[in-house]
């Protein structure tokens, strides 16, 4: 049996006259590895996450894209102030001075909580008890280290990650709002591209409603459709907890596989009304199901991955 190592004596100065310096000297984290994290705990637009001794920030502001708060913690003033100067604008991102002895349930609840390269100063057996209080019953820790394994997946771009560069005459603008990504109309078809992946964001919210889309993507893209703020109609086909084409993302999975045609026009159809739900893939019904978790919200169309490109989308209000 392995025994817990002895806590380290806890120090708020440790790094206090390395903050000006640690960004630029610690090795940065993939894109690819935060998506693929981010798909694995289903991590959405309506969920918070944590990130426990942040320093400057790079985890807090690579997950800021994908959820609706990041709170970003550390206990060195020097840290958080560096923190803040990196995120610019990010609108949601919220700084707290504090270590591990000070998660408290006041903090309120989180889908993930992330630690780079921070959990083996702590008193690790003190702060899984008190992150026990603090994550959701669906959701997950993650610890991220310095290397990755030599593998070919690896060595060259993967599923994640894979933008396309934006075609616009003038480029965008590189600062986004939080959550959101750049997307271009060519040649009549609506397409994200360039960095950071994200979604496009109805400007307004829908409680009961049909919506119709046709979507044309690679054969291993991951790519969805979320309606109601908290409902992901997955489109990727091998989504890391079996939510695939045509289910429901933590809320319901299919009864078999569906396959959208790769590379094709596809014809998606979701339907909300009240509490019954259906989504309808090429004629064919994946999901009829009956869930009251979320009653209204925006629609948000992802791109976390070129190819990815939509058209004919309609949305018609039900009674």
């Amino acid at each position: 049996m392995t025994s817990v190592p002895t806590p380290q004596p806890f120090d708020p100065d440790r790094y206090r006259s390395a903050a000006a310096h640690y960004e630029r000297g610690r090795v940065p984290y993939a894109a690819a590895l935060i998506r693929r994290v981010a798909e694995a705990v289903g991590l959405g637009p309506q969920h918070r996450v944590l990130d426990l001794g942040c320093g400057p920030g790079p985890l807090a502001r690579r997950f800021a894209p994908l959820a609706h708060e990041v709170v970003a913690m550390d206990p060195t003033p020097e840290m958080l102030n560096a923190a803040r100067a990196l995120a610019g604008k990010t609108a949601n991102i919220r700084f707290v001075a504090g270590s591990s002895y000070d998660l408290d349930p006041a903090l309120g609840r989180f889908h993930l909580v992330v630690m780079g390269r921070s959990f083996h100063w702590m008193d690790r057996v003190d702060t899984l008890k008190r992150l026990d209080g603090l994550v959701e019953p669906a959701g997950a820790v993650a610890l991220f280290g310095d290397t990755a394994p030599a593998i070919p997946a690896n060595a060259t771009p993967g599923q994640f990650g894979t933008s396309k560069p934006c075609t616009s005459a003038s480029a965008p603008s590189p600062a986004m709002p939080a959550g959101m990504s750049h997307w271009e109309i060519v040649d009549g078809l609506l397409m994200g591209c360039g960095d950071p992946a994200g979604y496009l964001i109805s400007d307004r919210t829908y409680r009961n409603f049909v919506l119709s889309l046709e979507f044309k993507t690679g054969s291993d893209t991951n790519s969805g459709v979320f309606v109601r703020n908290g409902y992901e109609v997955q489109i990727w086909k091998q989504q890391p907890a079996g939510y695939n084409t045509g289910a429901i993302v933590n809320t319901a999975k299919t009864a078999r596989d569906f396959a959208f045609k790769a590379d094709e026009w596809n014809l998606l159809v979701i339907t909300a009304d009240g509490d019954h739900i259906t989504v309808v893939l090429n004629g064919e019904t994946t999901l009829d199901i009956h869930d009251a978790k979320f009653a209204e919200g925006h629609v948000r169309l992802q791109y976390q991955q070129f190819p990815i490109a939509f058209r004919n989308i309609k949305i018609r209000s039900l009674p």
